[in-house]
């Protein structure tokens, strides 16, 4: 999803919707890392609805991050108002998309 280096810890946070809400998962590796661990993934719950909904995901990374992948919830579509990343050093990326 992402390639911008922060390091971690990272907060993710999400204005997002979709109808049959699920769970989904966050995977990352280090940008010293080829492949990504299997343990290095966390998961996030969507509850479902026609209503924007805030979700706030912890991710305890060590060290800088390189990529990060978000896989999304349920089957059905997911819209997304704004994903945002935050580290512990206050740096971070927004991304934000229009009704």
């Amino acid at each position: 999803m992402t390639s911008r280096k922060l390091p971690g810890p990272l907060t993710l946070r999400l204005t997002v919707r979709s109808e049959a809400g699920g769970t989904g998962r966050i995977a990352w590796k280090t940008a010293k890392q080829e492949v990504f661990p299997e343990a290095q993934v966390v998961e996030y719950t969507v509850a479902g609805g026609s209503e924007w909904e805030s979700v706030e995901v912890a991710i305890p990374a060590k060290g800088v991050t390189g990529v990060i992948r978000m896989f999304l919830p349920g089957s059905a579509a997911t819209e997304f108002q704004k994903i945002e990343f935050s580290a512990a050093n206050g740096k971070g990326k927004t991304w934000e998309f229009g009704e």
